[in-house]
């Protein structure tokens, strides 16, 4: 994470405890809060913590600046907790220093930083928290990765089985696959990187889950959440212990001193062995849902990785992206190796070095690593030799990394030879360039040189096909001569002019039928844009799907019940509401349809029956519905409008006809006493 500008903190919000309250304590801790906001303060004195997250929700701060970030929570699950409800831009800051770098007093601090402060309470201690913060003081407490998963999987259960059942997993799976294409495609569009696994099932897919490396605050601008016939959910990725992040600059790193050849085994469950230059085993785990960012970090915290190995051929794709990343080369096998192979590979390795293997994915990523460790050994003990011959001393790791970076033993030798530093010092500066920069420059140059080989290929490619299609169009255009001429020689010219009219009358069904197939593709096209606009808005949750039935009767409600489930709480849409009765309509308040809109009109028996279910009914003049084929949607807030003013008057109407009722029962009354 890199640090953050100065001019982004325009909102900040100091917190500190007040005195006598502790967030381990059985009683409730208070806290004093200072709004700091364009150099303007505004205090906030005995806050629960409750009040303090609604607080902090309500004004959205950049910061939140504390001098003890452990007096919102006595452990780092409860700091991830609190992290977890406060707005995904919102960062956690101590000023104070952190566990790594160590902590200074309050006072010190601030003192340091130009504020002069005497005796701090609580809420002056909260205002030089916020102040310290906006300057760029203090340590941003990390408790998420710079990573989002998105989950797409089946929200509701299909039911007891059979052929609706059967229908409604297939509808399921359908949903899934086609919402995770439409991931795909807004995360494609917005230029986010991630990687994705796909459950896939006759049909479509059973599950998805994207691993975005993105923040989940521009995630959620992309992506929604949704709950319905399927779920979406957005979820940040906890860091495995917290990170302290200076607020004003960049982390620091050491500089690993080893060099590393890795063995990646990618998928649901990730394989990853790590070996140093001489075959010594440094890392072997597996790990399930393990994002790249954490695997870069696995990675780095060893050393610095130089081959990216995998067992099959050709390597599989994030082995190219972590190469980028790492700056390394990837190698895979002239062939996938086979399970035999990988085993025979493992299994010496630990009958000699006594290591438990714990699952394939383990036993794949060590092959890779130890066939990639093979391959290169006999060069690695050919350049020790002949450097030895030479009577040169030269760094061993460094050789290796040259040859491993694609270097002859001759080149490699000749560069790390003393003679050649010797004379490299002499012709340039005293600003040499270490090794790893000249490794990055030559890798530069191959990658180049790659990219115009493959220009060149592509150019050459193109030539023959040109040069086919041209060949393809001389034949053609002798053929229509020698046509021409067998016409001109054998017809007479009336049969030319029959035979031209003909054509004409052909030429023009045919130009027709084009016209009319374009009219259906064009048509075609706007309903698929119309049902995907359509299915994006109930993503997003802005609209009701409606089941539509096409006829009021008992056989068309279970066709549609079969084909897509008719649902307690769902909205049944009848094309032609005429034709059935109170018996039909029994079958819709069975299964607890929330409403009914019906586009033509219905028998008084069917409506009676839903106004006794308490079940409203619509005509489609009274309802904006959007219909493409048998998928039709209606605005949520309209109709959920609509609903409101149906129940008011169905209250309001039986109010009065219980006041009628109540008022003709006393006209009873009067009368029977006047007789009396």
């Amino acid at each position: 994470m890199d640090g953050l500008k100065m001019e982004e903190f325009k909102r900040v919000l100091g917190v500190d405890i007040l005195p006598a309250s502790s967030p381990s304590s059985k009683t409730p801790p208070k806290y004093a809060a200072f709004l700091l906001e364009n150099g303007e303060g505004r205090l906030y004195d005995r806050l629960s913590k409750r009040e303090l997250i609604a607080l902090i929700n309500s004004v959205k701060p950049d910061i939140v600046a504390m001098d003890n970030v452990f007096e919102l929570a006595s452990n780092q699950k409860g700091i991830i907790s609190f992290m977890a409800s406060c707005p995904p831009f919102t960062r956690l800051v101590q000023v104070t220093g952190s566990p790594v770098s160590g902590a200074l007093p309050l006072s010190v601090v601030a003192s340091q930083n130009g504020f002069q402060v005497g005796e701090l309470s609580p809420a002056k201690a909260a205002e030089v928290c916020a102040r310290l913060a906006a300057n760029g003081v203090g340590y941003v407490v990390r408790v998420f990765e710079n990573e989002t998963r998105i989950v797409v999987a089946r929200g509701r259960c299909p039911g007891h089985g059979g052929w609706s059942s059967e229908r409604f997993k297939r509808r399921m799976y359908n949903l899934i696959l086609q919402t995770t294409k439409e991931i795909q495609r807004r995360l494609d569009e917005a230029g986010i990187e991630y990687d994705l696994h796909v459950e896939e099932v006759e049909g479509g897919a059973k599950r998805s889950k994207f691993t975005v490396y993105a923040e989940r605050s521009v995630v959620n601008r992309i992506v929604k959440p949704y709950r319905g016939d399927i779920i979406v959910a957005i979820q940040p990725i906890l860091l495995e212990r917290l990170e302290w992040i200076p607020l004003a600059q960049g982390p620091t790193m050491l500089a690993p001193k080893k060099w590393l050849i890795i063995g990646i085994d990618p998928g649901v469950t990730c394989g990853v062995a790590v070996l140093d230059l001489n075959g010594n085993l440094l890392l072997l785990e597996s790990e399930k849902d393990l994002s790249r960012m954490t695997l870069v970090r696995k990675i780095t915290s060893l050393g610095i990785p130089v081959l990216l190995a995998s067992d099959v051929n050709p390597p599989p794709s994030l082995l190219e992206k972590l190469a980028g990343m790492l700056n390394s080369r990837v190698f895979c096998p002239p062939r996938s190796l086979t399970v035999s192979e990988k085993r025979e590979l493992v299994q010496k390795f630990v009958e000699e070095k006594h290591v438990k293997v714990l699952d394939s994915h383990q036993r794949d990523a060590l092959a890779s690593a130890l066939k990639a460790f093979h391959t290169f050994k006999n060069k690695f003990e050919r350049a020790e030799a002949k450097a030895r011959s030479l009577g040169h001393r030269l760094p061993s790791d460094q050789l290796k990394v040259m040859v491993l970076r694609g270097l002859s033993v001759s080149e490699a030798i000749s560069i790390l030879s003393p003679s050649r530093v010797e004379k490299v010092k002499e012709e340039q500066t005293p600003q040499q360039p270490d090794l790893e920069v000249l490794l990055n420059k030559l890798e530069s140059y191959r990658a180049k040189i790659k990219r115009l080989r493959r220009g060149l290929i592509r150019v050459r490619e193109q030539n023959v096909a040109l040069a086919a299609e041209k060949s393809q169009l001389e034949e053609e255009l002798q053929r229509l001569r020698e046509t021409l001429e067998t016409i001109n020689i054998g017809a007479k010219s009336e049969d030319v002019e029959r035979l031209v009219e003909r054509y004409k009358d052909e030429i023009k069904a045919l130009k027709y039928e084009i016209f009319k197939l374009k009219e259906e593709l064009s048509n075609a096209r706007h309903e698929i844009a119309s049902m995907k606009r359509m299915r994006a808005m109930e993503i997003r949750g802005v609209v009701y799907p409606l089941k539509v039935v096409k006829r009021f009767t008992q056989n068309e409600i279970r066709k549609t019940d079969e084909a897509v489930g008719i649902n307690k709480g769902d909205i049944v849409l009848l094309l032609d509401g005429s034709g059935g009765g109170r018996v039909t309509a029994s079958v819709l308040i069975e299964k607890g349809v929330k409403a009914v809109i019906s586009k033509t009109a219905m028998s008084h028996l069917a409506l009676e029956a839903f106004l006794e279910a308490n079940i409203p009914v619509f005509f489609s003049d009274e309802v904006p519905i959007k219909q493409v084929d048998e998928f039709a949607i209606v605005d949520k807030n309209e109709f959920d409008a609509l609903l409101s003013r149906y129940f008011e008057e169905k209250e309001k109407a039986e109010r009065e006809e219980q006041k009628r009722r109540l008022e003709k029962l006393l006209e009873t009354y009067r009368m029977e006493r006047e007789l009396a």
